[in-house]
């Protein structure tokens, strides 16, 4: 058991699928997070594909802990 306090674990999704129709929504409206948005292109590297993927799942996360 030693081993798992070594272990680095990551965060538990806490978004569902509820979360996402809501950001999908949002995006269809015009609507989007303009920081998050900046932090989705930051951690998605020079791939611009997944900039989409990585802001849907920070601002579904988002909505999941409000």
């Amino acid at each position: 058991m030693k081993f798992l306090k070594n272990l680095k674990v990551k965060k538990l999704v806490q978004a569902t699928r509820l979360h996402f129709g809501a950001v999908i929504k949002e995006l269809k409206e015009g609507k989007k997070d303009n920081e998050l948005w900046s932090q989705a292109e930051k951690l998605a590297g020079r791939n611009e594909s997944l900039v989409v993927a990585k802001y849907l799942h920070l601002r579904a996360e988002s909505i999941a802990k409000q």
